[in-house]
């Protein structure tokens, strides 16, 4: 419709000559906006929320499968993608479902809570689980397909492949469960493409009636998987006299080539890094992956200015009642030690896990809250005291990292929000958060959505004390909204490492840790089978990159891969994969065309791109359909 004319205040038409519209995105609109206007001011930093607890420790189920579903929908993506170039058809690309998943992850919006509010956070859960469950199954679909057209070999035993999905050479911790055939074996034996064995352990076997292993979890470590990419292993079932492995003391405690443990009733009361001779937990308050239980009154919409902070009443802690519990060895093995206790704290029990790995430097603790009462009111957290005094605290935030006291915007942010940006505490994180001074860093990674860092016993001690909020039955904002008890048990899980000074060492550590290693035990080998047991396929090539999706283009039979920078450093980003590419083009987010890319090589390009930018690139395959 065109609009020549308007009636004024008179009731007389006038000509009129309306600016023209174009429908645009932000970026395109903010640069035009830049290019024709003058001192336009700007605001620079980050606005830390203070409506944290309805979206995270009053909602923490459902914030789990929601992060979850983050990680499974893109790599279900990725692989998607590569099994679509490798097929050289996008014929079987799941668009549809994976459109339906995302659309399911993001339905729920600002309704958490209110009247009636316990039917929409019911429904808004069974959204988060459904886009889970969705994209756990195209994955394993993808995975199963892939690992079908891989050149496996036999000489060595069962295959098993491991995929990464993240950008980058990845070395972590990988476990499949697997069934055994009856009267094969008490044992197995792992090795890698070369022969080479390679330390495994068994967990949580079952054992058929004549002392042969019926199932089990096969865990190891797996070196050098390529980025966004796999490496083929292969076990075999042997017969061998077990014995029974020498323990350490757990008293005592516990020893290997990176760290010296000893734990108490509270949780780690000592704990010393070997690589840089460091005692890395502060004992005088807390232990390490201790659990504390106080009064938290408040709603979760920070009283709509500023967060609630919680009070010290009915204060209670892990080993405060453990006379007589002690930690107790629950596997012993090349690859972990694992240790676990159960105490009655007020209104729950918790029951703590530590596995404390020695192939690897890492430490994992799983956290059971069980037989919650659901007492209004109350809130859980996991405390992890440094010996650390005016660290760098920084954590993850999407498509980048803030520093805390750094990165905020000055002041406070107006209107009823009066609290300076920098003091507010606690914060909201995505996959890690590290602690770090001029001797040593520790980084710990979580499905906990919220974090707190400043002692809670002492606010000026100046003391890291890292501390995830697990769970607080707050109630809605809404006058007549429903309560969140979350009554019965929830489960928390956390890894940790020490690493050299500064987030960059342990960031990749704090995202792994989430976006874990996929192990497939292949159904059969296609007829024409030719990927070779380890490849790549898909390398941004700097570690400053990540590489967040490589999916099927909205319009068109090409990929998209979409990445972006995240230490704040201009990069030359050099892009690989393993099928031929005919032509690429820089688009924008809704993968409209910008520019063509000149540096393009055979099966790849080189382009720069600037500092913390988000990138989206549209790559053209020779012989797609």
């Amino acid at each position: 419709m065109n609009i020549s004319k308007i009636e004024n205040e008179n009731g007389v038409f006038e000509d009129v000559r309306l600016p023209e519209f174009r429908i645009t995105t932000a970026d395109v609109f903010f640069r035009a906006l830049s290019e024709q206007a003058d001192n336009i001011p700007s605001i620079k930093g980050e606005r830390p929320a203070v409506w944290l607890y309805i979206h995270g420790p009053s909602h923490y189920q459902a914030l789990k499968a929601s992060r979850e579903a983050d990680i499974l929908l893109t790599k279900a993506e990725k692989f998607n993608s590569a099994l679509a170039a490798a097929r050289g058809s996008f014929e079987y690309y799941p668009a549809e479902e994976l459109n339906s998943a995302w659309e399911t992850k993001i339905y729920p919006d600002h309704g958490w809570g209110g009247k009636g509010g316990d039917i929409t956070d019911n429904l808004f859960l069974m959204k988060f689980r459904f886009a889970c469950s969705e994209a756990s199954r195209l994955l394993e679909k993808a995975l199963f397909a892939l690992s079908a057209e891989i050149e496996v070999k036999d000489k060595y035993g069962i295959p098993l492949v491991v995929y990464n999905s993240m950008n980058g050479v990845r070395t972590d911790i990988a476990g499949i469960k697997l069934v055994f055939p009856e009267a094969s074996g008490n044992s197995v034996v792992l090795r890698d493409e070369y022969g080479n064995k390679i330390p495994s352990q068994l967990t949580g076997a079952k054992w058929n009636s004549d002392g042969s292993l019926h199932s089990a979890k096969l865990v190891f470590l797996a070196s050098d998987v390529p980025s966004i990419g796999y490496k083929t292993y292969y076990y075999d079932l042997i017969s061998k006299d077990n014995g029974q492995k020498e323990t350490v003391n757990s008293d005592i405690g516990l020893s290997n080539s990176y760290y010296d443990i000893i734990l108490g009733p509270r949780g780690i009361e000592y704990l010393y890094d070997k690589d840089y001779h460091e005692v890395i937990i502060d004992n005088d308050s807390f232990a390490g992956g201790e659990v504390l239980t106080m009064n938290s009154v408040g709603n979760g919409a920070g009283e709509f200015s500023d967060i609630q902070q919680p009070e010290m009443q009915e204060y209670d802690f892990t080993g405060s009642c453990a006379d007589s519990i002690s930690w107790e060895i629950v596997e012993d093995g090349d690859v972990f030690t694992s240790l676990k206790i159960r105490q009655p704290v007020k209104y729950a029990e918790i029951e703590r896990q530590i596995k404390i790995y020695h192939v690897t430097k890492k430490i994992d603790l799983d956290i059971s809250l069980l037989n919650w009462e659901g007492k209004l009111y109350r809130e859980f957290r996991m405390v992890m005291p440094l010996k650390q005094i005016n660290a760098e605290i920084i954590y993850e935030v999407p498509y980048g990292v803030l520093r805390v006291g750094k990165d905020e915007i000055a002041g406070a942010a107006g209107e009823r929000y009066t609290t300076i940006c920098s003091n507010i505490h606690p914060r909201g994180i995505q996959n890690w958060i590290s602690s770090n001074i001029d001797k040593f860093g520790l980084t710990m990674s979580s499905d906990v959505v919220v974090y707190d860092f400043i002692d809670p016993l002492d606010i000026n001690s100046g003391k890291a004390v890292l501390q995830a909020v697990l769970l607080a039955s707050r109630r809605s904002c809404h006058g007549l909204g429903n309560e969140y008890l979350q009554t019965g048990d929830h489960h928390y899980h956390f890894s940790f490492t020490s690493h050299e000074p500064g987030w960059e060492n342990g960031c990749r550590f704090g995202i792994g840790s989430n976006e874990r290693l996929d192990v497939i035990k292949p159904y059969f080998k296609s007829s024409t089978a030719s990927m070779p047991e380890s490849m790549s396929f898909f390398n941004a090539g700097n570690k400053n990159v990540i590489i967040s999706t490589v999916k099927k283009a909205e319009d068109g039979n090409a990929l998209v891969a979409r990445l972006y920078e995240f230490e704040g450093n201009d990069t030359s980003l050099s892009f690989k994969m393993f099928k031929d590419i005919q032509n690429i083009y820089r688009t924008d987010l809704i993968e409209y065309p910008v520019s063509e890319v000149n540096g393009k090589t055979r099966n790849g390009f080189t382009t720069g791109i600037g500092k913390y930018s988000i990138e989206t690139f549209k790559l053209n395959l020779e012989d797609t359909e």
